[in-house]
């Protein structure tokens, strides 16, 4: 009787061991799934990402007519690319921000700024200067546009402004773009670089950037 006994709570001891570990096998697969959910669904880029400040080598550029300035690396020159008149749907100016080391032309960033004219906020500004369409295809409609072949925007927030995100394609950089948006009183400046370019230059500019 007594080996009977020690039998069944021999018996009861493995099963209850191995309930547990079936438990502990079950657990941490539901933690490594979680995990994996949470690294699938990233969100927006730029709503998530942290803009890391400029170094403290860098340079400030300060534009005094535009009302706005922002700091870039000493090892890039600045080039007015384009200085038009800010009573049309022209860029007012565009500037770029070059390496001088021709061989990091993926460093490049540029700030194109427009006239904000009488448009009430930044999305309505970019739905009337942006279009979905190619250049070649807006051609018959003879007006300018910012950019060409645009994304749907996306509402963002870089160092608590609020601002745009969107891919497009510039009349002056046929390639494609991934560009930030912000919206002052009087002007709309649009930051972007070439996309798929690395992030170390782009993003702390972006957090540089006032107005």
């Amino acid at each position: 009787m007594r080996n009977f006994f020690a039998n069944k709570i021999s018996d009861f001891t493995i099963v209850l061991s191995l309930g547990i570990l079936l438990m502990a096998i079950l657990v941490i697969v539901w933690f490594r799934l979680f995990e994996a959910t949470l690294t699938m669904y990233e969100g927006p880029r730029f709503a998530i990402y942290i803009q890391p400040k400029p170094n403290t080598s860098w340079l400030t550029y300060h534009d005094p007519d535009l009302e706005f300035s922002l700091r870039y690396p000493a090892t890039h020159d600045v080039i007015p690319v384009a200085i038009g008149s800010e009573k049309n749907n022209y860029a007012y100016k565009i500037l770029e921000f070059i390496p001088k080391d021709l061989s990091s032309q993926d460093g490049s960033v540029r700030l194109s700024s427009y006239y904000r004219g009488t448009y009430q906020d930044l999305s309505s500004w970019l739905e009337g200067n942006t279009s979905t369409s190619t250049g070649e295809e807006v051609a018959p409609l003879r007006r300018s546009f910012a950019l060409y072949h645009v994304s749907t925007p996306s509402a963002s927030t870089v160092s608590n402004k609020q601002v745009y995100t969107l891919g497009g394609i510039s009349e002056y950089f046929q390639y494609p773009l991934e560009v930030t948006a912000f919206w002052s009183e009087n002007y709309v400046y649009l930051i972007s670089h070439k996309k798929g370019s690395p992030e170390f230059i782009y993003q702390p500019m972006l957090s540089s950037f006032e107005y």
